[in-house]
C-alpha cells in the first residue's frame, strides 16, 4: 500500500534526525582524537593553537569535503521540459499550432492584458484546494455504506515547483460537466473519459475486503470510477458542489480577470480544451498547462507568428537554496584590545561557524540525493521521446534514425537497442517528463 502524506513526512524528519546525530557524533570523535594526539605534548607553550591545528588536519585527513556547484535539480528539470517544447517545435510544430483555436477563448478571459495568465500560477490556490476538499467529502459520503474502498487526496507530486496549479484537473473537469451547459457531446464524453481515470487513480481499494481477482482489478476500478461519478452526477451533493464551485473559481480570478459566474464559464471553456488538447498529443503534464497558455499569449500579440518563431524559454522555477547563513559576534572593545587581536578572533570564529554551515548544508543536501555537477548535460535524448510519445514512432524508426544520424556524424551506427532506449525513457521520469 501506498503510504500517506503525513506518514512519508514522517519517514524523511526520521532520516533527517538519524543523519543529524550521525553527523554530531563523527565531529565529537573528530574534535577527541585531535585532543588525544595533542595531550603528550602539553608543555607545548601555545597548546591551544597546536590542537587548532592539529583538528585541521585530522579534519581534513578524515572528512571528504565536497567541492564543486551542485546540480539543482529544479532547473535541470525545467530545461528538460524546455527540451521537449524545442523538440516538438521542430518535428511537430503542427501539434502547437492546435492550440490557435483556442485564442478566442484566451483573448475573452485575460482580454488585452494577457500577461495575467501568469497570474494564475502564482495566485493563492486556497479556493481550489478548498473546493478539491469539498469533493472528497462528498465522494466519500456517497461511498460510506461500501466497505474496502476510499477516495483519497490529491497524491499529484509538485516538487518545489511555484505553480501546483494543474493538479486541480479533476475538480476542474467536474466543473465544466456541471455548470457548461452547452458543451458538445465529444466535449462531455472527454470530460468524462478523463474524469473516470482521475477518479481511478484517487480509489484506495482494499483488494482483500472487496475480493477482487488480481487479473480483473484494473478494469474493476475503471468500471468502479465510472459508477462514482454517476451516483455523484445524481445526487445531491452535485448541486452543491457546483454552486460551491462557481462561488470558488469566482474569487480564485479575483484581480486576474473580471470574475463572475459567466467568466467561470469562460475560464473553463479555456482550460479544459488545453488539458483535453495535452491528452490527445499524450503530454498531459501540469507544466505543460503554463506553456499552452505562454503559446496563446504569443498568438495574441503576433497572430500571424509561424511557430517556429516561437521563443520557448525555460519556466521559472525557484533555486536550489540551503536555510541562511547567520554570523554574529560581540562589538570590538576598543578600550580593552588592540584592532588586529579583534579582527584575529572575529576571522577566526567566522570560519568555524562557516566550516560548520557548510558541513550541515552539505548534510542537507545528500539527504535530499542531490548530485553535484559532473558533466555536461546532454539533451539529445530528448528528440527520441518526443518521436515516440507525441509521434507515435515505433522503437524500430527511431533506432533506424539514431543509426542513421550516428553514420553521417561519426562514419558508423550506434550501438542503441531497445532496451537502450527505454531505460532512456524511465530516467525522463525524474524531470517529469510524459514518458
Amino acid at each position: 500500500m501506498r503510504k500517506s502524506k503525513k506518514e512519508l513526512k514522517r519517514d524523511a524528519e526520521l532520516e533527517l534526525q538519524e543523519k543529524r546525530e550521525q553527523f554530531t557524533e563523527e565531529h565529537r570523535k573528530l574534535v577527541q582524537d585531535a585532543k588525544d594526539l595533542a595531550w603528550p605534548l602539553s608543555f607545548v607553550p601555545n597548546l591551544e593553537e597546536y590542537v587548532s591545528r592539529k583538528l585541521d588536519e585530522v579534519e581534513q585527513r578524515r572528512v571528504r569535503i565536497p567541492t564543486g556547484k551542485y546540480q539543482d535539480p529544479q532547473k535541470l528539470q525545467a530545461e528538460y521540459q524546455q527540451k521537449f517544447f524545442l523538440y516538438i517545435q521542430e518535428l511537430c510544430p503542427e501539434v502547437i499550432d492546435e492550440l490557435r483555436e483556442l485564442l478566442p477563448n484566451f483573448i475573452h478571459v485575460f482580454g488585452e492584458d494577457s500577461g495575467k495568465y501568469n497570474e494564475i500560477f502564482h495566485s493563492h490556490k486556497m479556493e481550489l484546494f478548498d473546493l478539491d476538499y469539498s469533493l472528497e467529502n462528498s465522494i466519500n459520503h456517497l461511498l460510506a455504506g461500501l466497505r474496502g474502498i476510499r477516495f483519497n487526496e490529491d497524491k499529484s507530486n509538485t516538487y518545489r515547483y511555484d505553480y501546483p496549479w494543474g493538479e486541480y484537473s479533476l475538480v476542474l473537469n467536474i466543473m465544466f460537466l456541471l455548470l457548461v451547459g452547452d458543451a458538445t457531446e465529444t466535449q462531455r464524453e472527454r470530460s468524462i473519459a478523463g474524469i473516470v481515470a482521475m477518479l481511478g487513480d484517487r480509489l484506495a481499494i482494499d483488494w482483500d475486503v472487496v475480493g477482487v481477482e488480481e487479473n480483473a482489478r484494473e478494469q474493476f476500478q475503471k468500471d468502479f470510477a465510472f459508477r462514482v461519478l454517476e451516483w455523484l452526477l445524481a445526487s445531491g451533493e452535485c448541486v452543491e458542489l457546483g454552486r460551491e464551485g462557481t462561488a470558488k473559481i469566482t474569487k480564485f480570478l479575483e484581480g486576474i480577470t473580471p470574475a463572475d459566474p459567466q467568466m467561470v464559464i469562460s475560464f473553463l471553456r479555456l482550460i479544459i480544451p488545453i488539458l483535453e488538447w495535452a491528452q490527445k498529443n499524450r503530454i498531459e503534464k501540469t507544466w505543460v498547462l503554463r506553456y499552452a497558455l505562454y503559446f496563446l499569449q504569443s498568438f495574441q500579440a503576433s497572430p500571424a507568428m509561424q511557430i517556429s518563431d516561437l521563443k520557448i524559454l525555460s519556466l521559472d522555477v525557484r533555486s536550489l537554496a540551503a536555510f541562511p547563513f547567520e554570523f554574529r559576534f560581540p562589538g570590538w572593545l576598543a578600550g580593552d584590545e588592540r584592532r588586529e587581536d579583534y579582527e584575529h578572533k572575529l576571522v577566526g570564529r567566522f570560519k568555524i561557524e562557516l566550516t560548520h554551515y557548510f558541513d550541515y548544508a552539505h548534510s542537507y543536501l545528500e539527504l535530499d540525493k542531490v548530485k553535484r555537477v559532473t558533466a555536461t548535460v546532454k539533451y539529445e535524448r530528448v528528440k527520441w521521446l518526443v518521436r515516440r510519445r507525441v509521434q507515435g514512432w515505433s522503437r524500430a524508426q527511431i533506432i533506424r534514425e539514431i543509426d542513421s544520424d550516428s553514420e553521417e556524424k561519426n562514419g558508423r551506427e550506434s550501438y542503441i537497442d531497445e532496451s537502450s532506449l527505454d531505460k532512456a525513457f524511465q530516467q525522463f521520469r525524474q524531470y517529469d517528463l510524459p514518458v
